[in-house]
């Protein structure tokens, strides 16, 4: 009755741990992330469905870019619209990186929503907000430093950067001239967490910038030439999410980005597979789905009842029978001939059979005794080491002991030898 109580406290403790590691969900508040079938406030469902009342072609890529950016005939070669989010929970890999930057190069624009300015809620992990700038800067070549305050609302004389408050407004005044940003004026979001404004820092290539932060002395939206095709940088992530899209003019931007970087029969593509929506592998849908659960609910009841069944498991175990095992039986072997047989003939055998193997190896016939001329014929054998065996087998004829542990290994190596 003891072991069953102490096998009963056992199965609880383990179905606990199962219970925390797949079940138990606490302490992992769901956010939603910048993905085109997201509904949440962070999603990309608004600007998706938008974009296909106005008759765009929209694609959710969900697999690496390695199946979908190849010249395989299924996109347009130029003139396409890709987002992309950053930071990313799944962080793009060398060979994709190569070949969006080809993909970039042939005329097709890349539009990053970089977490820079401000501070989204998928962007923290465990607490800590992650490194937006290293992504950025792998995909653009371009650095950042902290911008100071507008000049005309900085009283002090000594220098500060601007920081953005949880939940205040983060406007950006276009600047006009610009096809991008015609008809725009503001563009306006919101920071869920606190954040500071960053501008480049002597960029090595090409920018050309299309809006200002309002309150600090850095523009905040950039254009790259990149070959035939663009990078238009973003560095506020949130601007075209859910509770973004309407605001302001933020639309106004994508229907300029579109109307100058989209063709005729072009396709915007959703950079889904690197926040987390991916067709390879989704964990977090196998564990919601109730199949899933039932399974392993099925598995802990029928463990359950192994576990504290009427079963084997609990009795001692029968020794046992004490009969004879293989060791025994090749012991018993190699004694009878070790009584048997002396180590001048085990060795004269064991010459004698090495010798016949490499005649058969080489299509010729065995013979009772070595042929040390026709052994010497051999390329691959040193002569010396064949003196030396044949020294050895003269010994062993006369009847003298040697060492049959050098000897088995020496034929081995002059073996090897021969190939």
């Amino acid at each position: 009755m003891r072991d069953r109580a102490v096998t009963l406290l056992g199965a609880i403790l383990v179905l606990a741990v199962v219970y925390g590691l797949v079940f138990d969900r606490r302490g992992e508040p769901e956010v939603s992330r910048p993905q085109s079938e997201e509904a949440g406030p962070n999603g990309y469902l608004a600007l998706r469905v938008w974009l296909e009342q106005q008759g765009v072609a929209v694609t959710s890529v969900q697999t690496r870019f390695t199946d979908v950016l190849v010249d395989s005939g299924r996109l347009p070669p130029r003139g396409n619209v890709l987002v992309t989010t950053i930071p990313q929970q799944f962080r793009i890999r060398a060979d994709e990186g190569d070949l969006l930057d080809q993909w970039v190069e042939r005329g097709n624009t890349l539009l990053i929503m970089a977490s820079i300015d401000d501070s989204a809620e998928w962007s923290i992990v465990g607490g800590v907000e992650m490194n937006s700038l290293d992504e950025v800067y792998r995909r653009t070549e371009v650095d950042f430093e902290l911008a100071s305050l507008d000049s005309e609302e900085d009283d002090d004389d000594e220098w500060s950067s601007v920081i953005v408050e949880a939940g205040e407004d983060l406007e950006l005044h276009a600047i006009p001239g610009h096809p991008l940003t015609a008809g725009i004026r503001t563009l306006s979001t919101t920071s869920a967490y606190p954040s500071a404004v960053w501008k480049p820092a002597l960029p090595e290539r090409l920018l050309v910038s299309l809006a200002t932060v309002a309150t600090a002395d850095a523009s905040a939206i950039w254009q790259m030439p990149q070959g035939e095709g663009q990078i238009l940088l973003v560095p506020v992530a949130s601007l075209l999410t859910n509770r973004s899209i309407g605001r302001a003019d933020n639309r106004k931007l994508v229907a300029n980005l579109l109307r100058h970087g989209l063709a005729t029969d072009g396709v915007v593509l959703f950079d889904d597979m690197h926040q987390g929506l991916s067709v390879l592998y989704d964990a977090q849908a196998l564990f919601e789905d109730p199949r899933f659960r039932k399974t392993i609910w099925f598995v802990v009841g029928c463990w359950l009842i192994w576990v504290l069944g009427a079963t084997a498991r609990l009795v001692p175990s029968a020794s046992p029978p004490d009969g004879p095992r293989q060791l025994d039986w090749l012991e018993a072997v190699g004694g009878l001939l070790h009584r048997k047989l002396s180590r001048a003939d085990a060795g004269r055998l064991m010459v004698q059979r090495w010798f016949n193997d490499v005649r058969r190896a080489r299509g010729v016939r065995e013979a009772e005794h070595p042929d040390w001329a026709e052994l010497r014929t051999v390329p691959a054998l040193d002569q010396r080491r064949v003196d030396e065996l044949e020294r050895r087998y003269s010994a062993l004829q006369a009847g003298a002991e040697v060492d049959l542990v050098g000897l088995h290994n020496e034929l081995r190596e002059l073996k090897r030898m021969i190939g």
